[in-house]
């Protein structure tokens, strides 16, 4: 169901810090609400609800109401309240997870589908209810609480041991919760059901990876590369979901997919000082996917540095960052210099396309550090300058940062960036976090999440 990042212990939280910038962007954009006033009628509906609880004709018109109007912490509440009438309406529980994640509160569904767990029947649809039990272990690893996830993970197996997928979500959350041994043998598990699985392969490399077994490591990405090379670049693909990606791969003359577990595979290599090699990886990747160069050139510029090769580093860095304006021009063509007027944000999301291979708080740090002596930095940049540091343990320069990126716009101070501040600087146990939390609870009361770490980290 899930596939782990491949991460080592500089990349845990890189790629993460960096969600801050694109959801404050995507929330000033936000259009405005419609001037109409259907409150007779959501009105009505709700009496109609509270007549009948499990109306769901009353149900979807209102939720179809509060969409027009953007009301998505009403429509989230209301998902909830129907769900508590009907735990076992799962397309309606998808619904709920999906608005919850989109502003921001996993602890809100984590409540709605535990009870729905605790309350709904499994025999009538086991495969529904199974998948919620899945959703929340996600959701759980997801806030850190893996104790609760793993239980369910297990459970899972228990239920359903001949199943390759549910062995590989097991083996998948005891990544994330740093179990890399026992992963070890849940991936074994799931390849003893199915050896055929890349994604699984791929997760094992990553927990040998995560021990230091870089041979290993090693060994099991080229099994995925040749298992995701049977299924997509055969000529018999094994069932109907690889061959319509075998189509849209070879319609498109790309394969995203493929490029990934080369880049993978060359940092792999990287780590086992097989710097020739890991460059030829890197290439073979750029070649499966060319929109994913920037990748590429940054993975490269990476193991150059590593080799010893500063020169070549330097380079490879200008060669991105140049086909990176070249781009942006293309799309932009009537602004010659949309590219040099904008956020080097753009330029940092799309180096990072692919974080679980690129050094993303080192690059992040290489690109926006040199600027500061200008004075040019936007609320954006410091703010994703100042979580690279946090990455990296450099808590000094991290809030120093984050403080000037919130004092120098008033705009950028939201619920979200102040939240992305917190989780930050709490990583760092910087004690400041606690006042990036108290802000965006104060900016989204309703928030339920941003409620419940507030009060976590006073605590602290």
């Amino acid at each position: 169901m899930a596939t782990v990042q491949f991460r080592t212990a500089l990349l845990t939280v890189a790629l993460a810090s960096l969600i801050a910038a694109p959801t404050a962007i995507a929330q000033k954009a936000k259009p405005k609400a419609p001037a109409v006033d259907d409150s007779d009628k959501e009105m009505q509906l709700r009496m109609r609800l509270n007549m009948n609880p499990h109306d769901e004709e009353a149900h979807r018109a209102i939720q179809a109401l509060l969409r027009k109007k953007y009301a998505f912490h009403t429509s989230m509440e209301e998902d909830g309240i129907w769900l508590k009438n009907n735990p076992d309406d799962y397309n309606s529980e998808i619904e709920m997870r999906s608005v919850a994640m989109t502003i921001n509160d996993p602890e809100y569904a984590i409540g709605i589908d535990r009870y729905i767990l605790a309350h709904a029947n499994r025999a009538p649809n086991p495969e529904g209810y199974d998948s919620v039990s899945d959703r929340l272990a996600f959701l759980l690893i997801g806030r850190g609480k893996y104790p609760e996830a793993l239980i369910l993970l297990k459970r899972a197996t228990e239920l359903s041991p001949t199943d390759a997928g549910v062995w590989e979500n097991l083996a998948d959350g005891q990544v994330q919760a740093g179990q890399f041994s026992a992963a070890v043998e849940s991936y074994k598990k799931s390849l003893d059901v199915d050896i055929n699985q890349e994604n699984t392969h791929e997760g094992l490399a990553l927990a040998y990876f995560d021990l230091g077994d870089f041979q290993a490591s090693t060994t099991e990405l080229t099994a995925a590369v040749a298992v995701y090379n049977a299924q997509y670049h055969g000529t018999n693909p094994t069932d109907s979901w690889h061959l319509m990606l075998k189509n849209m791969n070879d319609a498109t003359h790309s394969d995203a997919g493929l490029a990934t577990l080369h880049y993978k595979l060359a940092k792999s290599l990287l780590a086992e000082k097989k710097y020739d090699r890991a460059i030829t990886e890197a290439d073979i990747a750029t070649k499966a996917d060319p929109d994913s160069a920037t990748t590429g050139f940054y993975l490269k510029a990476e193991i150059y540095d590593a080799a010893g090769q500063p020169t070549k580093a330097t380079a490879t860095r200008r060669e991105a960052a140049e086909a990176i304006a070249l781009m942006m021009k293309k799309e932009h063509p009537s602004k010659d210099d949309w590219f040099q007027g904008f956020s080097n944000v753009q330029e940092i999301f799309i180096m990072t396309a692919d974080g679980a291979v690129v050094d993303t708080a080192n690059e992040t740090i290489l690109l926006l550090e040199p600027m500061l002596s200008k004075g040019n930095l936007k609320p954006a940049d410091r703010q994703l300058l100042g979580m690279a540091y946090c990455t990296k343990n450099r808590t000094k320069e991290c809030r120093e940062q984050i403080d000037l990126a919130f004092a120098s716009e008033g705009k950028w101070n939201n619920a979200t960036t102040q939240y992305s501040a917190g989780e930050g600087l709490q990583k760092s146990h910087d004690p400041s976090a606690v006042e990036h939390f108290q802000k965006a609870y104060e900016l989204d009361p309703q928030n339920v999440t941003f409620r419940m770490d507030y009060e976590a980290s006073r605590k602290n």
